[in-house]
């Protein structure tokens, strides 16, 4: 597919899965806003290997929820064609626990918001879930599953609202991926 001249935000595109997207957008022609919240210097070595130019670097973090959305957006040169909610946080130490619906459902949310207000023929949105959100027996933190159903939820409001406007709005919910650093076992 030619992303050619698309503007694609990724969050949590400094590492892993969200690098890997970020790579692929890239070859296929797009010019992306890698957003992270403490990796910028992985992030930055990412956007200066990655063909074409103009890739920008965003820190921003999302903890605060809504708030944390809105500086990221803020801090964007340009509308965005493509938004990929990918930065989460897991496996958080029960007293940090209420970071899972701040981190990964109302900054996702807020941050759909404001790609929904813009002025686009067309446009897309992609949030990253957990297999958990389709397994009733996940053995996962009920709390964090929690907060990635509401997600899946979130998406298909959008999807139904903002369809019929050229915006459409979906959910992945990949399996097992690279643990994240300190979570390797």
């Amino acid at each position: 597919m030619d992303f050619s001249g698309k503007h694609v935000l990724v969050t949590g595109g400094a590492l892993r899965v969200g690098a890997a997207l970020c790579r692929a957008f890239a070859a296929a022609g797009a010019q992306l806003s890698i957003h992270c919240r403490s990796s910028v210097t992985e992030a930055e070595a990412l956007a200066a290997s990655l063909p074409g130019s103009a890739h920008t670097v965003v820190s921003a973090d999302f903890t605060p929820g809504e708030s944390g959305a809105a500086e990221l957006w803020s801090k964007l040169a340009r509308p965005v064609d493509i938004l990929v909610n990918n930065a989460s946080c897991y496996r958080l130490p029960a007293e940090r626990a209420g970071e899972y619906e701040t981190v990964n459902r109302r900054a996702p949310r807020e941050l759909m918001r404001r790609f929904a207000e813009q002025e686009l023929a067309e446009g897309a949105v992609v949030n990253f879930l957990d297999q958990a959100v389709l397994n009733p027996n996940s053995a996962e933190d009920p709390i964090y599953v929690a907060s990635r159903r509401g997600l899946m939820e979130d998406t298909l409001d959008f999807a139904r609202r903002y369809g019929a406007k050229g915006l459409r709005f979906n959910a992945v919910a990949p399996g097992p991926v690279i643990p994240p650093r300190g979570l390797e076992n």
